[in-house]
């Protein structure tokens, strides 16, 4: 119990104390906590799903659906707490996260000659895990 809990907490604590800082500002303190929320959720939730041969667990959608909502109060923050973060530079540092794992897929293409038509094919190699 205590491994899944203190993370939370410490991560709750240090965004909270960087928020109260005089030297940091608010936002900054609970876009630490949010995101810090949001990647120990994604985290869990993968770690679940991977334990249990890759079947979708009520756990690892829970913990999903705890990231996602983390990540849509941490957007929340962004618009209407315009002071110190700009919507353009987060919505960026998102679609660059999104980025690596399309241009993965795309070094995952392999090539390989068909033997009865000589031709080159390319195709996206991806395991797929189902019973």
């Amino acid at each position: 119990m205590w491994i899944i809990v203190l993370p939370f907490a410490a991560v709750v604590v240090w965004g909270m104390l960087l928020a109260w800082s005089p030297s940091f500002s608010t936002q900054f303190g609970i876009g630490i906590s949010l995101i810090g929320i949001f990647l120990q959720f994604v985290f869990l939730g993968f770690a679940d799903w991977y334990g249990h041969n890759w079947h979708l667990t009520k756990l690892s959608i829970g913990f999903f659906i705890g990231a996602t909502i983390a990540v849509f109060f941490y957007c929340f923050a962004v618009i209407f707490l315009p002071n110190y973060f700009s919507y353009n530079g987060t919505t960026s540092i998102f679609m660059a996260i999104n980025f690596i794992f399309s241009t993965s897929l795309t070094y995952l293409k392999t090539e390989s000659f068909s033997s009865t038509s000589k031709s080159k094919e390319r195709f996206i190699k991806l395991d797929i895990l189902v019973d």
